[in-house]
């Protein structure tokens, strides 16, 4: 049983809870989560950027270059799914993994709108959100590959169009993470998940890099595809 996490400190939470929804109420920031439990979590939650461009966003959590949470490929690749061709018009793509919290223990997702109060007092927008998780619980998920994504920007074009056409992605590290690159880096990002990771998707890298990750990757046991 996936458990659902809203959070009375943040405005979509705040929102749900007016409007009713069946959802583990928390009183702390979500990033800042303490929650514990033995099944997957899906946080919902606002989403901000400087552009303040209305989006729907899914991700997983940690730092690349200390810590990751454990991400949930099918469960995240799912509602991404849910989300695309919305009603609203409004944009849908995987984020980097990013933020915390750090220290929970069980698989964790954040699905997320945003950018600004318009979007986040939208009932009918918030709602959508909140029912493509529902939605995706239990769903299951056409996977061809369980897939993690080196390289691209941090709202991940490439790597949210893949997910589309039948790859299920676990942590996504973008390129700007990917400054002080390691084997460490590299095996947390496969490990971290709550399946067996199958390919390693490299996108727009340089060639040492890519060579890099690739022979990491390879120790792996885990297939490379450059795109």
């Amino acid at each position: 049983m996936v458990v659902i996490i809203i959070s009375n400190r943040d405005p979509v939470g705040q929102k749900l809870i007016e409007l009713g929804f069946d959802g583990h109420i928390v009183d702390e920031d979500p990033t800042e989560l303490h929650y514990e439990s033995d099944e997957p979590i899906v946080v919902i939650s606002r989403h901000e950027s400087s552009s303040k461009t209305p989006a729907f966003t899914v991700h997983f959590v940690g730092d690349a270059s200390t810590e990751l949470g454990i991400a949930e490929p099918v469960l995240g690749t799912s509602i991404l799914r849910n989300l695309y061709g919305n009603p609203f018009g409004i944009k849908a793509s995987f984020e980097a993994t990013h933020h915390g919290p750090y220290k929970i223990k069980s698989p964790i997702v954040f699905a997320e709108l945003g950018s600004t109060e318009r979007e986040w007092n939208d009932e009918k927008a918030v709602k959508f959100l909140a029912d493509s998780v529902v939605q995706a619980i239990g769903k299951g998920g056409d996977c061809k590959e369980f897939a993690v994504g080196f390289g691209g920007g941090h709202y991940a074009p490439v790597f949210t169009k893949m997910a589309l056409k039948g790859y299920c992605f676990g942590h996504i590290i973008s390129k700007y993470q990917i400054a002080n690159l390691s084997y460490e880096l590299v095996e947390r990002t496969v490990k971290r998940n709550s399946v067996k990771i199958t390919t390693g998707i490299i996108d727009n890298l340089n060639r040492g890099i890519r060579d890099s990750i690739g022979s990491y990757l390879s120790l792996l046991n885990v297939r490379t595809e450059v795109v």
